[in-house]
């Protein structure tokens, strides 16, 4: 007997598509001025700052709590992050981001002392960075599908030119304008974040109707009477409704109480059932650990290469120029190449981050500026391969509803890190007295993050044969 379906005939409705394109171009370029003009200041802290810490009577371990306390106030900020995004606007908190940052470099170049630089640097920047990394993400994550490799690239390639450049640019206002001239200049320039923020365009305004996602409903053959489905249908429908009562009964009855109640609405609101699944759990401190061990690795690099491997300051910026650019060509030639190969994100970041391990205890025992040099560019290509595909192997898991949960969440335990591996490699600089041991120290704890990773993917593997 031939019946139709128990469910309303419906026409077919179409769901709206990101541009995958057009407009997401302007954006990625508004990333790319963002991140050249803000991003890249990291990288040349112990170029501008080292002699001003010397001179307050700390060392290695002053800089590195300054640094490190940066970095954990821009990741530990990823528990508003995401519900702000999701509130607002990833446009909003650029703009805010942005003025925060400029606004903690132009007052530190009033700094005296370090609890100054803490406030000024550390809190005030630090929180501006921990708004721009996450909504620059999702202005390009909301504009691009397939993609997305690429665009993420371009965007992060603002990055490396402007690590590429900053040192050379530091390096001559040092000599021209001294300390205190160099930091207004930064803070002046940071605020061209306002620019590229000025075109993230909601989405929406660009969206194209994707395919059909509901098909016409065909009558189905089946041997039970026209009643029997009905009534299971009724039925089915029915217990719905009924459990949707419970759920939304419970959530009221449970606000009334004050713990309780506070404790499940900050789970919704922050998507924190991630913390649920062991993957997700084991690829969040992953990509955090590799990121603390780089934070270090780029406040440590240029002490290296003066006090151990003996390079003047041009030197020594001509080396770090030589990473940034190897690092932008990899941002800029990777994705081009995965995207077309399909490979996931998270392989090439594992690939990368083991392969980024091995280079850098190189790195420690080398000697000598041509040497130093060609290190330098082996050292800033495998980077770029990790920086890039960080937050996409995060996007890559996760529903894109949950994206900014799973940044702040992964910026949270990137704080966590470094809070707790920053203080000792700065410790450990400072007992020992050698730059090449902390280095090493960097790349254990890549190794080990990434031994996680593999055994995680061996057990899946298993289970699912």
């Amino acid at each position: 007997m031939t019946i139709l379906r128990a469910i309303p005939e419906h026409r077919p409705k179409k769901e709206m598509e990101p541009p995958d394109g057009g407009w997401g171009w302007m954006v990625v370029l508004g990333v790319a001025i963002t991140n050249m003009t803000n991003q890249s200041m990291v990288s040349v802290f112990g170029l501008l700052y080292g002699d001003l810490i010397i001179s307050m009577g700390h060392g290695t371990t002053g800089a590195a709590v300054i640094m490190n306390l940066m970095s954990a106030v821009t990741n530990l900020s990823g528990f508003l992050i995401g519900p702000m995004i999701k509130q607002f606007s990833y446009r909003k908190a650029a703009v805010v981001g942005g003025i925060l940052v400029a606004s903690g470099v132009i007052l530190t170049s009033g700094a005296t002392y370090m609890w100054q630089m803490i406030i000024t640097y550390s809190i005030l920047a630090g929180l501006g960075l921990g708004l721009l990394n996450p909504a620059t993400f999702v202005a390009v994550n909301s504009y691009f599908s397939s993609r997305r490799g690429r665009a993420v690239g371009l965007g992060l390639a603002g990055t490396g030119l402007g690590q590429m450049a900053m040192p050379q640019i530091v390096r001559s206002l040092l000599d021209e304008y001294g300390y205190k001239g160099t930091v207004l200049f930064l803070g002046g320039l940071a605020l061209h974040s306002l620019v590229g923020a000025s075109l993230f365009q909601p989405v929406e305004w660009h969206q194209r109707p994707g395919p059909q996602s509901d098909v016409e409903l065909a009558p189905l053959k089946t041997t039970h009477a026209p009643d029997d489905v009905e009534t299971r249908t009724e039925g089915g429908r029915a217990q719905q409704q009924q459990q949707a009562a419970r759920r939304k009964m419970s959530l009221k009855e449970v606000a009334a109480v004050p713990v309780v109640g506070c404790w499940s609405r900050v789970v919704e609101v922050m998507d924190l059932d991630l913390l649920r699944d062991p993957v997700f759990v084991n690829l969040a401190l992953g990509l955090a650990f590799v990121y603390t061990a780089g934070i270090n690795f780029s406040l440590v690099f240029p002490f290296f290469l003066q006090d151990t491997a003996g390079l003047t300051r041009s030197q020594t910026a001509l080396c770090m120029s030589v990473l940034a650019s190897a690092d932008i060509s990899s941002r800029l030639l990777l994705p081009q190449i995965t995207d077309r190969l399909k490979a996931r994100s998270r392989t090439t970041f594992l690939v990368g981050a083991v392969s980024l391990g091995v280079i850098r205890s190189v790195t420690a025992e080398a000697r000598g500026l041509y040497v130093l040099i060609a290190i330098s560019a082996i050292n800033g290509f495998i980077r770029g391969s990790t920086v890039v595909n960080q937050n996409l192997a995060l996007s890559e898991y996760c529903s894109k509803e949950k994206v900014p949960a799973a940044l702040g969440i992964n910026m949270v335990a990137k704080g966590i890190g470094i809070l707790t591996f920053g203080p000792m490699l700065g410790w450990l600089r400072d007992a020992t007295g050698s730059f090449p041991l902390c280095i090493h120290a960097m790349s254990a704890l890549i190794f080990a993050s990434m031994t996680s990773w593999i055994v995680e993917i061996i057990i899946m593997q298993r289970r699912k044969r």
